[in-house]
């Protein structure tokens, strides 16, 4: 099971509106931070990454985006583009999204 305490968070277009303060909330009730990321992200110095996980807001470009940045950081992608076929699911499912990952129910697939 993956430790989860620095989220990061990846969306398509900086100028739309995502629910940020939904995730804090939910991700702050499991103990957890949300780190919004942007092309400055880098590694710690210990070749580890500075997150445990990737949500990706956006759509399949998103979720590759964001594979290719941090290619050994797990990613969630949450759809909020036209395509979606690497995405877990919509908007609508972030309450129980998160509650499955922080349950354990959830599985990894290398790519």
């Amino acid at each position: 099971m993956l430790e989860l305490q620095r989220i990061g968070l990846v969306v398509r277009d900086v100028s739309e509106r995502y629910p940020v303060d939904r995730l804090e909330r939910i991700l702050a009730q499991h103990g957890a931070e949300l780190v919004p990321l942007g092309a400055g992200a880098t590694l710690e110095n210990n070749g580890k990454p500075e997150i445990d996980l990737i949500l990706a807001m956006g759509g399949d470009g998103t979720v590759l985006r964001a594979l290719c940045i941090f290619p050994d950081v797990p990613v969630l992608g949450i759809n909020f583009g036209s395509l979606g076929f690497l995405t877990a699911g919509e908007e609508a499912d972030i309450d129980h999204l998160i509650d499955r990952l922080f349950g354990g129910d959830y599985f990894l697939e290398k790519r």
